[in-house]
Formats: C-alpha cells, structure tokens, sequence
C-alpha cells in the first residue's frame, strides 16, 4: 500500500468515526414503567442520541404461546427523556390500534 492511500483511509474511517458520533448502539434501553393498551404492554424506552433522547419502547402481549414482545424506535426526538417516553406510550397506542396481533410479524430473528 502506498503511503498517500494510508492517509486516505484513515481520513476516511475518521469522517465516519466523526459522522456516526451520538448515533444510536445496540445497547439494551432502560424501560420505563409499563402501560396497559387492548391486552398489550407498552414499555417506554427511549434512547440516548447526543444530548436528546429518540422515541423508542417495547410492545408485548401474553399468549398461550408464552410472552411475545416487539420493539419500536421512531425518528422523533427530545429534549428530555420524560417527553420521549409520553410519545413512546402514544407512538405504542397508534402501533396496537393499527396493527394489533400484526406486531409480532414483522420482528425479525
């Protein structure tokens, strides 16, 4: 490798360093107290974005199968992690109301 295509490459892997900064990880979300809505659970857990937090949660409903659980994230963001978690409940709301048991299908393993 030539010595000019070293220093290309670490520009590059440092614009992406600098450009993913603040973007969300896989790292497990601290939930939030749970809420009942049609038999399902909606756990609010935003996540942490830079200093905002971005509307994230979990929807779950037991079955005779056992306990089914989906997980949402949306591109809404917040100031605080008390906002992020009332549009989490709501985004939960409208997710049940309009997809029902239809959640669960979409997970991927």
């Amino acid at each position: 490798m030539k010595s000019g295509e070293c220093t290309m490459l670490d520009s590059i892997k440092r614009f992406f360093a600098h450009a993913t900064e603040g973007v969300v990880k896989d790292v497990p979300a601290k939930r939030s107290a749970p809420e009942t809505h049609k038999d399902f659970v909606i756990e609010p857990a935003p996540r942490k974005q830079g200093s905002q937090w971005l509307t994230a949660g979990f929807i779950s409903k037991d079955g005779p199968d056992g306990r089914r659980e989906a997980e949402f994230i949306r591109s809404d963001i917040f100031a605080s992690r008390e906002d992020a978690e009332a549009c989490a409940l709501v985004k939960g709301r409208q997710i049940i109301d309009e997809q029902g048991e239809r959640v669960f299908e979409r997970q991927s393993p």
